[in-house]
């Protein structure tokens, strides 16, 4: 109000405006000149926005906090990228989220979320004395949402990814609130983050090792019924026995045929019982080793090959199951250790205050921004007169 009284006081003593007033007291209307006139209506039309601007322009009062949404540090970090991390201004990954956070607190969500904390349009809707500022009474969704992207302002500082939240209000508690739902809104939406990316992942992977050891469980207790069935711990060790005793019955059958022909050379009757009892242990000899053989190799149930590639078969799917199993359970221990290292956080670098007195940078900047409307106006107009007289001379 003072720099617009100031301001009144010094255009009044302009030499333009003096003439002016000086021919009406004068009467002679007829001798003011065109510049008068133009220095005139410059001079009303800068006082009507210096009078609104500092007389009747509604208080504002302004609100600004910082914030960084980080990413943990990870561990795999050597120190020329942690020192060049802290050169650069910290995580700069978390831009992307700033700008992710940035987008969210500008969202229509967010208007409908403050509007059941306060009444949105009763703080903001206009009054008598400032007709311009505010919200219309029967304003629709659309605009209330653009006046209220006008009154929150998010911007990101793309070096250190620093979010600056900025709230503008009428009344020095409405933006004071607005500002500090903001920051929660803020924490909540980089904690659901967490969770949306996260707890997915911990998710599937927890699933993983679930089916893995459910897989592993199945075939072991395949195995165990297969052993129990069939009387023997492992068909390998089964299978080298029996080959051994295969193996024993034919040392046995050389001896006896080697012992016959000596016997044969001594006794001249081949009926003789000795001969006998020889020939006939060389008989009982290859019918067992036959015997042997075919349950060894045979293609029937009580054949030991078919047991031994069955049992082999589940033994390697056990130990692939296994190393399945053990694979998962690395897999969910690193993302596990991931997702403490790559949470994002959110800290508050500075935080709101509640203004105690308005914001007049508002005043200033739309005054002075207003002259330089008004002068630029003056002199395209003052430029085509002059073109337009210098034709018709």
């Amino acid at each position: 109000m003072n720099i617009f009284i100031k301001f009144f006081l010094k255009a009044l003593k302009s030499k333009p405006i003096n003439r002016f007033f000086s021919s009406i007291n004068g009467k002679n209307l007829k001798k003011i000149k065109k510049s008068d006139l133009s220095w005139l209506s410059i001079f009303v039309l800068v006082a009507s926005f210096a009078f609104y601007f500092y007389a009747m322009g509604r208080n504002r009062y302004y609100v600004r906090s910082d914030v960084i949404v980080r990413k943990g540090a990870s561990g795999n970090l050597d120190s020329g990228k942690s020192l060049f991390s802290l050169i650069g201004g910290g995580n700069l990954a978390a831009t992307e989220d700033a700008r992710f956070l940035k987008v969210y607190l500008e969202s229509p969500q967010i208007l409908k979320k403050i509007e059941n904390i306060i009444d949105f349009q009763k703080v903001y809707k206009r009054n008598r004395i400032d007709p311009f500022a505010g919200l219309k009474y029967d304003v629709s969704d659309v605009n209330k949402f653009y006046f209220f992207k006008k009154q929150v302002s998010i911007s990101i500082n793309e070096q250190s990814g620093i979010i600056i939240i900025r709230t503008f209000g009428y009344q020095p508690d409405t933006s004071y609130r607005i500002n500090n739902f903001l920051i929660k809104e803020s924490e909540s939406f980089v904690n659901n983050l967490n969770q949306d990316i996260y707890k997915k992942q911990l998710t599937f992977a927890k699933s993983q090792v679930e089916q893995n050891k459910e897989m592993v469980n199945e075939i072991t207790m395949k195995l165990s019924k297969f052993q129990t069935l069939n009387k023997f711990l492992d068909a390998d060790l089964e299978a080298n026995s029996k080959m051994g005793y295969i193996k024993g019955l034919e040392e046995e059958l050389v001896d006896a045929k080697l012992n016959l022909a000596t016997l044969k050379r001594q006794f001249v009757k081949m009926d003789d019982p000795e001969i006998v009892k020889v020939d006939n242990l060389i008989k009982d000899l290859k019918e067992q080793i036959r015997i042997e053989r075919q349950l060894m190799s045979g293609v029937s149930n009580e054949s030991l090959n078919p047991k031994l590639i069955e049992f082999n078969q589940l033994k390697n799917s056990l130990i692939f199951a296994k190393e399945i199993y053990s694979g998962s359970l690395l897999t969910y221990e690193k993302t596990k250790s991931d997702s403490l290292q790559k949470q994002r956080f959110m800290a508050i670098l500075r935080e709101p205050i509640l203004p105690d007195q308005q914001w007049q940078k508002w005043r200033h900047k739309g005054f002075l921004t207003s002259c330089a409307i008004i002068l630029v106006g003056f002199s395209i107009t003052k430029f085509i007169l002059g073109m337009s007289d210098s034709h018709r001379n």
